[in-house]
Formats: C-alpha cells, sequence, structure tokens
C-alpha cells in the first residue's frame, strides 16, 4: 500500500499499534475535521478526510473482525460521499466520530501513560515521565483519559501480563546503535485508583511503593525501589543527638535515569520526640 499523507506507513507498523489506538488515530483526523468545518476550511477538512480514509484502509486490511470491517466500510462510504461533494456536514461528521470511537470501548485494569516531565523548565516536552495506573476494576481508554486529564493519545491499555514481560519505545531516546531505547513496562511503577470514578486524586509520578524496611539499603536497578534508607535500618540506632548549632547533611541518592529523572519525593520524619 502507498500512501500520499503517511509516506512512511507501512502495514507492518500500523500492526504494532494497538487495535483501539488505531481507531483512536482515525477518530483524531475526524475531529481536526471538525474544527476546520467550523472554520469554514474545506480544503483542510479533505486534507483530514484522506488522512482518515489512509489509515481506515490500512486498518481494514489488517482487521479479521468482520462486524466492526463491515461497519467501518459504512462509515467509510459516508465521509467518501461528502468528500466527493466537497459538502461536509458537522453533525454528520459528529456521528461518524462517535461511532468510530465506540468500537474502542475494550476495557483493561493498567494503563500505561505518557506525560511530559514538568520539573525540566524548557525540556518538558522531550523529558518523558511514564507512570502505570492500576484501576480498581476494568475500564476503556477514554474514561481513564476523562479521569485523569490527559489526551487519550498518552494512554494505553495493558495487560498484566504485557506489564511484566513487555517493553515500549521511549518516543526520543535511542540506543548506541541508533534504535528506539526499550524500557520495560515492568520498571514503571503502579500507581493504584484510590477512588471509583477518579483519578484526579491519584499522585502520578509519585508511586505507591509499600516502603516498609526489610533490612536491605540498597538496591540495584534503572529505578528506585523499596525499602528506601531508614535511619534505624542502616545505623541500628534509634536517635542521635545533635549539639545547638549542629547539622545535619542528607544525600539525595535518587537514580538519575534517562526516562524517570524526577525525584519521587523527600520525607523527613524527625519523630514525636524530637526537640524542638
Amino acid at each position: 500500500m502507498t500512501f500520499i499523507h503517511h509516506k512512511t506507513l507501512t502495514k507492518e507498523k500500523w500492526s504494532k499499534y494497538p487495535f483501539y489506538k488505531q481507531l483512536l488515530m482515525i477518530a483524531n483526523e475526524l475531529n481536526r475535521a471538525k474544527n476546520m468545518i467550523a472554520a469554514g476550511d474545506f480544503k483542510e477538512t479533505g486534507n483530514c478526510y484522506e488522512r482518515a480514509f489512509e489509515l481506515i484502509d490500512v486498518t481494514v486490511a489488517l482487521l479479521p473482525r468482520r462486524n466492526i470491517l463491515r461497519e467501518l466500510l459504512r462509515l467509510r462510504d459516508v465521509m467518501a460521499g461528502m468528500y466527493s461533494e466537497n459538502k461536509y456536514i458537522q453533525e454528520t461528521n459528529t456521528c461518524i466520530y462517535n461511532s468510530i470511537l465506540s468500537f474502542t470501548q475494550q476495557t483493561y485494569s493498567y494503563f500505561f501513560v505518557t506525560y511530559n516531565n514538568t520539573n525540566i523548565i524548557g525540556l518538558a516536552g522531550f523529558l518523558k515521565a511514564f507512570s502505570v495506573v492500576e484501576t480498581l476494576s476494568p475500564t476503556t481508554v477514554n474514561s481513564v483519559s476523562q479521569m485523569l486529564g490527559n489526551n487519550i493519545a498518552s494512554i494505553i491499555g495493558i495487560t498484566k501480563d504485557q506489564y511484566d514481560a513487555n517493553s515500549f519505545a521511549h518516543p526520543f531516546y535511542s540506543n548506541e546503535s541508533g534504535d528506539p531505547l526499550q524500557i520495560r513496562y515492568a520498571e514503571i511503577a503502579i500507581v493504584k485508583q484510590i477512588t471509583s470514578g477518579r483519578l484526579d486524586n491519584i499522585p502520578v509520578g509519585y508511586p505507591d511503593f509499600d516502603s516498609t524496611p526489610d533490612g536491605v539499603i540498597t538496591r540495584k536497578g534503572p529505578l528506585p525501589s523499596p525499602p528506601y534508607t531508614d535511619f534505624s535500618t542502616a545505623t541500628g540506632a534509634t536517635s542521635i543527638s545533635i549539639l545547638v548549632g549542629g547539622s545535619v547533611d542528607f544525600k539525595d541518592t535518587t537514580p538519575n535515569t534517562p526516562w524517570q529523572i524526577a525525584p519521587l519525593y523527600w520525607e523527613w520524619d524527625f519523630g514525636a520526640t524530637a526537640d524542638p
């Protein structure tokens, strides 16, 4: 297959995206078309439809599900009618958009989320940060997007087996061979949903580790892993006296990795009997 707008797209590349992700990319073109129709720019609306046609065609070529295949081709025919007459109806475009989104109702309990690292001024769009959100019950990518307030394109539903065994390609970093840097999902901490129907109250980027000390004070690995150093575990002491005017130095031992460079957090707990 050859494409005018997606010049580097191949069936092999497209097949690597989950089906719902393919549908979301088609829907994104219809969403762009909606804005162009509202602006009266039918030339650019036509370009949006041409890009959508290309994505629909490669999806259809790979699609084994006959019922969805039939519906997707029917929607394409409606789009082609408006495209051929250069007469775009906003209500019809919206119906097609909603119909395509309705095919994406597969549910998951684990969601891989990519977001800009806002701790780095000027580089937030390049130094990406990642989290894996575990919901209390299976839900759709669209619902997680709405609850998190994140763009749906930045969220991928994965299974527990995929989290344990699979990898993802970093959007910017590459290895010594120039290939995208592969990172195991299991190296990204899981953040658990706290309240059903809500994800705006979870600490994305601040994982819910079990930090109970187990006697191990150092760990090797690409990301911080529990237990973190605890004073009594590390020194065998339960307290320390500081003379007036004395000071205590704290050393940040957070690993600096290419894909998760911001510290999780610092917590100072001097205990209830600390004086002053």
